[in-house]
C-alpha cells in the first residue's frame, strides 16, 4: 500500500507508510535485542529484565529527550530525537553496549 500527501491540492510526496516515516518523522527508531551470554561479557549470567533495564538506563543516559516505546521478552524500542543527535553516537553507543555483553543485535 502507498500513501500520498497532498497540500493545497498538489501531490507533494508518495510512497509507503513506513518510506514515509523514515524519511519525515523526526525521530529515529532504535530496535535493540538484549542479552548475550555471560562468557562474552559482563552481564555476569544477569536476567533478560536487569538487562533491559540497564539498556534502556544507558540510551536515556546518553540521549536525553529519547522514549522507549516498547519492551517485551528482550526487546527494546526507543525512539530518539534526530535532532539532538548523530546516527555515530548511536552506533558507537550499541558498539559499546554489545562489547559489554548487553545486547546481541
Amino acid at each position: 500500500d502507498r500513501l500520498g500527501v497532498f497540500v493545497d491540492g498538489r501531490l507533494c510526496c508518495l510512497g509507503e507508510a513506513s518510506e514515509l516515516t523514515m524519511r519525515f518523522s523526526n525521530v529515529l527508531l532504535l530496535t535493540v535485542t538484549v542479552g548475550g551470554s555471560s562468557s562474552q561479557g559482563e552481564d555476569g549470567g544477569a536476567s533478560l529484565a536487569d538487562l533491559q533495564k540497564r539498556v534502556i538506563d544507558d540510551l536515556v543516559g546518553r540521549f536525553e529527550h529519547s522514549r522507549v516505546t516498547y519492551q517485551v521478552a528482550g526487546t527494546v524500542k526507543v525512539e530518539l530525537p534526530r535532532t539532538e543527535l548523530s546516527l555515530a553516537a548511536v552506533v558507537e553507543s550499541m558498539v559499546e553496549a554489545k562489547a559489554r555483553g548487553l545486547v546481541r543485535s
